[in-house]
């Protein structure tokens, strides 16, 4: 009777309290990789002709990471110890066992498609997600063109839901593929509709519905009023829809209602156009910034139809005397004043995202300075500073210091160095930066930007750069192991210490005493190559 209570009340798993089992659990995995790399206690084996294999495993785990082995097994033909799989090949099914025990898996551009379909066949969503993250990721040497071949081929929703963000991201470059000469209606409609097109102005949307429509004139003039129709006609002017859309097959009407909507605001109730506001990502407009007010930066666009100016977003906090810049979807804010006291603030406004970041200071709190671009440099020029000292010095501020923005040109570094070697995709990115005698791109950022603090120090760059260094050992006469450092900038604040030059000497200073002491510029490098290539 006690047997049968205890069975009957045992406690289940799901209801166990998880907390401390990190280590049990972690240990429990490495146990099951053992299992299966030492093929004990396998009780199910897989057998393939194409090409002829047998693959053993545990029904535990493969029922445990997919619904498909769950039912298979359940199933009459699953009982039997041996299993026949004929629409899987054997190397590609292998990958995926692989990955129901780790969560990881091989994927080229050479096996994604068989891998994906595999993935879709055994119901493993999170190795069906890897497959489409992978062939987006490297869509340019997989081609669109492929792309969309296999998407009508496998009918995959989320492979589809990914195309069309890329399509969403990518127009301009998307409507000039042949591809996009074959869009189905449906397909481009869906496509315009979207608040979150990539365009800079409603004409590029414009520009590929006719494209689309001359190539098949006879075929398409029924179409053109529902794709026309997707466009937001209340951005263009009255005489761009009388000699582009009121020509269009079917679409006299719409453009009449587009020019009602235009000039003669009181008749809008009573017509009925798709869209009327704006797309939220275009940035078709005079943009004026209001930066003197102190509660918040005000940005404000020209709308062209209105013939008026429209507050599009406030920025907080706002600072007077602030000076801005434009550059790659960014404006730039420098400087400043607060509290009537000059500042050195650096910041970022994304226009696309919408998105507020503190960047590295300036050296020289600024305000009432100019600010120029050149090279993708911001030149800070001139100004006043502190207690009103007028100023008579430049200096750049640089953008590339992200985390993201490094990961991105490691990026670009690996595809090249794949495309120079000719490498696999899953060659190791250690192994071709050997081969190349490369560093990686925080190494290089890291080498350069000693060099240049080592040029300062041997007055390889102009004297007035040297004017701020000074050696620890300028403040006392004892041989200690910082003689050789710089003293650093004094800052009063973390955010002080993202500075440029603040973090450069710094570095530096880390370095080894017989590097940082070297006399001779090649012996230098050389030495600094291998540090960065072993420690950075």
């Amino acid at each position: 009777m006690a047997m049968a209570l205890a069975c009957g009340t045992r406690q289940r798993l799901s209801e166990v309290n998880p907390d401390g089992a990190l280590y049990f659990i972690e240990k429990l995995l490495f146990q099951i990789y053992e299992h299966f790399d030492e093929q004990v206690l396998v009780d199910v084996t897989f057998k393939f002709s194409n090409p002829p294999a047998l693959i053993t495993a545990h029904r535990l785990i493969l029922s445990a990471a997919s619904p498909y082995f769950r039912q298979l097994f359940k199933s009459e033909e699953g009982i039997c110890p041996l299993i026949e799989i004929s629409d899987i090949d054997s190397d590609i099914f292998e990958r995926l066992i692989t990955f129901c025990y780790t969560g990881k898996t091989l994927i080229t551009i050479e096996n994604v498609d068989r891998m994906l379909k595999a993935a879709l066949i055994l119901q493993l969503d999170e190795a069906v997600a890897n497959c489409i993250d992978f062939l987006m990721e490297y869509i340019t040497d997989y081609t669109l063109a492929r792309a969309y071949t296999f998407e009508n081929e496998v009918q995959c929703a989320l492979l589809s839901a990914k195309i069309y963000e890329y399509e969403i991201r990518n127009f301009a470059s998307v409507i000039q593929s042949t591809e996009f000469l074959n869009f189905d209606v449906t397909k481009l409609q869906k496509i315009l509709e979207s608040d979150d097109l990539n365009i800079t102005t409603e004409k590029e949307a414009f520009k590929a519905v006719k494209r689309w429509y001359e190539y098949d004139e006879s075929a398409r003039k029924q179409k053109v009023f529902d794709l026309i129709s997707c466009l937001r006609l209340s951005q263009f002017h009255t005489n761009f829809i009388m000699e582009n859309i009121n020509p269009l097959p079917g679409c006299h009407v719409l453009a009449m209602e587009a020019i009602s909507w235009v000039n003669v605001p009181s008749t809008r109730e009573n017509v009925s156009l798709r869209f009327t506001s704006p797309r939220p990502r275009i940035a078709e407009a005079f943009m004026a910034f209001n930066f003197w007010d102190e509660d918040s930066r005000t940005i404000f666009q020209y709308n062209t139809t209105e013939d008026l100016w429209q507050k599009w977003v406030d920025i907080k906090p706002g600072v007077p005397d602030v000076q801005a810049i434009f550059m790659d979807d960014n404006l730039f804010l420098i400087g400043g004043i607060r509290n009537n006291t000059a500042i050195n603030e650096v910041n970022s406004w994304n226009f696309r995202t919408k998105l507020f970041q503190r960047l590295p200071p300036m050296n020289q709190p600024r305000y009432l300075h100019c600010v120029v671009e050149l090279n993708h440099k911001v030149y800070v020029v001139g100004g006043k500073g502190e207690d009103d000292e007028i100023l008579n010095s430049v200096e750049i501020v640089l953008f590339i210091t992200s985390d993201s923005q490094i990961n991105k040109l490691q990026k670009m570094q690996n595809r090249a160095m794949r495309h120079i070697l000719n490498a696999r995709y899953d060659t190791s990115i250690s192994s071709m930066l050997n081969t190349l005698k490369w560093l990686n791109v925080k190494q290089l950022i890291s080498f350069h930007t000693m060099k240049y603090i080592y040029n300062i120090k041997t007055g390889a760059l102009p004297d007035y750069l040297r004017e701020n260094l000074s050696y620890s050992s300028g403040t006392h006469t004892y041989p200690t192991r910082d003689r050789h450092n710089f003293i650093l900038p004094r800052c009063h604040t973390e955010n002080a210490k993202l500075d440029l030059y603040y973090k450069s000497l710094k570095m530096f200073n880390e370095l080894p005493v017989d590097i940082k002491t070297c006399n001779n510029l090649k012996k230098f490098k050389n030495l600094l190559y291998n540090y960065c290539k072993t420690y950075i």
